[in-house]
């Protein structure tokens, strides 16, 4: 007889399933920052020059952004594409700007727009893509992330502040608007009042969403729904920060900038709205 000790285990022996191999994650990021990179249409208009660096910015931080037929970044334009049409300038024509054909923008030039649904808004300035065009030069990645599910707060003009609707200090104040990341009455919609929904201007800055039939919006127009105002503030200064002796360009809120945020002393807002986005 042999001798034994202990009990020895009858289950069958199986070799361990790589499982994710044929099956790997698919989760990829959180939604506020989805890991999706980007990158500017290369025929976009410029918006300004960083004097310090010398290059061209196209997309403005803050700036509402939809993704073209071709998988690039454009302002979200609401669905309008005659105001949102691009017209060059000779700060295209000097910034080597290339329109949709490939061929060179001159000052003059037109470009029409496609209508499309915004899906984030810029965290960062963009610059113009200049690929292939330096041997050693690039300021920017090619993976440009945008904002999701984010309270953001940008400065807002009543009105009251860009003048009567029937004169034409309206208008300039929608087209000046293209140059920053702000909030404006226009005539449409009105001035924005708490829980308003906004949606992009024709140039992804931010206004009161106006459907045709606020009882029974349509499919494309609930579509260009970017968030809702979650707070219209107007009590500024804040803190008596006026009196904060603050010295030039620091863009710190004091003495510089009349105690305002530095982000509406830029643009001189005297308002600020946030905004819950819903992407």
């Amino acid at each position: 007889m042999t001798e034994s000790v202990g009990n020895s285990s009858k289950l069958p022996v199986r070799n361990w399933a790589f499982s994710s191999r044929t099956r790997p994650q698919f989760e990829i990021s959180d939604p506020d920052r989805p890991a999706v990179a980007y990158k500017p249409a290369t025929d976009l208009p410029v918006v300004f020059m960083d004097m310090e660096l010398k290059d061209w910015v196209v997309l403005t931080k803050g700036t509402i952004v939809a993704i073209d037929t071709t998988g690039y970044l454009v302002p979200a334009n609401g669905g309008d594409t005659t105001n949102g049409a691009y017209t060059y300038t000779i700060d295209d024509q000097n910034a080597g700007v290339r329109k949709a054909d490939g061929t060179l923008a001159v000052a003059g030039d037109t470009a029409a727009v496609t209508a499309n649904v915004p899906v984030g808004v810029l965290p960062l300035d963009v610059y113009q893509d200049t690929k292939g065009r330096y041997l050693n030069y690039k300021i920017q990645s090619d993976a440009i992330g945008i904002l999701c599910e984010r309270v953001i707060e940008v400065p807002y003009f009543t009105f009251a502040d860009l003048g009567s609707q029937s004169t034409a200090a309206l208008s300039i104040a929608a087209a000046k608007a293209k140059y920053n990341a702000l909030a404006y009455a226009q005539t449409a919609g009105g001035n924005l009042v708490n829980g308003d929904f906004v949606q992009a201007d024709a140039n992804g800055k931010y206004i009161k969403w106006a459907p045709a039939n606020v009882a029974a919006p349509t499919a494309a127009e609930i579509q260009q729904i970017v968030g809702q105002v979650l707070l219209v503030d107007t009590d500024f200064p804040k803190d008596m920060l006026q009196y904060v002796q603050t010295y030039p360009y620091s863009e710190t809120p004091g003495s510089e900038t009349g105690g305002f945020p530095g982000h509406l002393a830029a643009v001189g807002a005297t308002k600020a709205v946030r905004i819950r986005l819903k992407f």
